[in-house]
């Protein structure tokens, strides 16, 4: 796993997506952030907002009221600084209901502003004829009765003003309900979204980690399997060894033995059928200790330019007649030739081992195909250009109990087999660089797959050195 981390485009992709992660992160914090402030301020915006409108009626009554004390103070002196500040405010106050108009919020707010329109103007009919210089309202010097006089110019309009400070009240407790409510919404729907693309990161986190570290971990474990079961054949194939040369001389010895036995009898004693038997089993135990040599000390592979196409084709020239009498179809599907980098002969005694296993799987007429394909190896430094041979039949497929012990030496389901020629074959395809893989499917038949490096100018100027 951290070699294959250790490559360039592991690590590329690696920091890609811890890239991708970050900003994720940092976009969900920054849009959380961002939205937490904006409710904020809608909220204080919302509080904020047209106050002057939802205080017309308050401040139209406190104008009356300040109009009123002006016109009596003019009354009482006569001074033309009150006369001016009562026309200046008058004015004023048209200005503000002319400006607030647009601004009321309920139906409720514009009839009452209207009433209080028309009542004021009426107020400013009544109250203009005291603004006269000479003109009194009532006698000079009863004050109470004059202020009295005056209330009751304005009483009419400060009723209307009440109605809309009522109305005014009323909108504004509306609006602050609706606002609360709206920024309660944005609120929770900003937690929702940051809730939604959290969920969303989680998601791209599990799928980055079937896609890239779930791989890994595959390759880890393939790794790992591998280095036990080679340590496990290298202390195997050194016992081989010791016993198969324990075995190879005394073997020789009694074949000799026999062999001098037989020419001494008598031609009708040397071809009795327990000599025939001792021959044949001796002849079979000497096949056992090659393939224990074999198995633990395999040669080196002579590396070499090998046409796929051309060894394809001598290995189902070789066992067609063999299929035949095992009345088996064996096919080969050439659609294009590779050059390898491989010794020729052993990877045809790993083809001739698959393809015979093929045939003992399959069923009377059944069929085995060889082919020829093109491939990948995905290496620490890159990806390797690769030959794939495939060995198919529609056998019955391989029993899971038998599954998990396939490349173990020294199993076999055969009853005379040893158990070491899918050993022997992988040891073969590893030390050329390559891989035996295979896919098998309960009565529909397996397919045996061994990849092999392509030649490529590098391997050139490797078989060269």
């Amino acid at each position: 796993m951290f070699s294959s981390i250790r490559s360039p485009e592991a690590r590329a992709r690696l920091i890609g997506f811890v890239l991708v992660v970050a900003a994720g992160l940092v976009l969900v914090l920054w849009i959380e952030r961002s939205t937490w402030n904006q409710a904020r301020l809608l909220q204080k915006e919302m509080a904020a907002i047209r106050t002057e409108s939802f205080y017309l009626g308050v401040h139209l009554r406190a104008g009356i009221w300040r109009l009123d004390g002006r016109l009596l103070r003019f009354q009482l002196s006569e001074d033309q600084t009150e006369r001016e500040s009562y026309l200046r405010e008058s004015r004023e106050l048209s200005e503000q209901i002319e400006r607030m108009k647009p601004h009321l919020v309920t139906d409720l707010e514009v009839e009452s502003l209207k009433a209080v329109e028309a009542a004021y103007r009426v107020y400013l009919a009544d109250a203009t004829p005291l603004l006269v210089r000479g003109i009194r309202g009532i006698r000079r010097g009863t004050t109470e009765e004059l202020a009295q006089q005056i209330a009751g110019k304005s009483a009419a309009v400060l009723l209307v003003c009440d109605e809309l400070v009522a109305a005014n009240q009323s909108a504004w407790e509306s609006v602050l309900s609706q606002s609360d409510r709206s920024v309660t919404n944005v609120i929770r729907l900003m937690q929702g979204s940051a809730a939604l693309m959290l969920t969303l990161c989680a998601g791209i986190l599990a799928l980055a980690y079937r896609a890239f570290f779930a791989p890994l971990q595959s390759q880890l474990n393939a790794s790992t399997a591998a280095i036990q079961r080679q340590e496990k054949l290298a202390a195997l194939g050194a016992l081989a060894a010791g016993v198969a040369h324990e075995i190879r001389n005394p073997l020789a010895a009694i074949k000799f033995r026999l062999f001098s036995l037989q020419d001494s009898l008598s031609s009708g004693l040397a071809d009795t059928e327990d000599l025939r038997i001792i021959g044949d089993e001796i002849n079979r135990l000497e096949r056992i200790v090659k393939d224990f040599l074999r198995f633990a000390r395999p040669s080196e592979p002579e590396l070499m330019k090998v046409s796929a196409a051309q060894l394809l084709q001598e290995v189902h020239d070789l066992l067609r007649g063999q299929f035949e009498k095992q009345s088996v179809q064996l096919a080969v599907e050439i659609t294009e030739d590779l050059w390898l980098h491989a010794d020729k002969e052993q990877i045809k005694q790993v083809l001739i081992n698959l393809a015979q296993n093929a045939a003992e799987s399959v069923r009377a007429n059944g069929s085995v195909t060889l082919r020829i394909r093109q491939g990948a190896a995905h290496r620490t430094s890159g990806s390797q250009p690769m030959a794939i041979f495939e060995v198919t039949d529609n056998g019955a497929g391989i029993p899971p109990e038998v599954e998990s012990r396939l490349f173990d030496p020294f199993f076999s389901t055969k009853k005379c087999g040893t158990g070491l020629g899918l050993s022997i074959a992988a040891r073969i395809v590893e030390k050329h660089g390559g891989h035996i893989q295979y896919h098998t499917q309960q009565n529909s038949g397996t397919t045996f797959s061994v990849g092999l490096p392509r030649w490529t100018n590098h391997a050139t100027t490797d078989s060269t050195n």
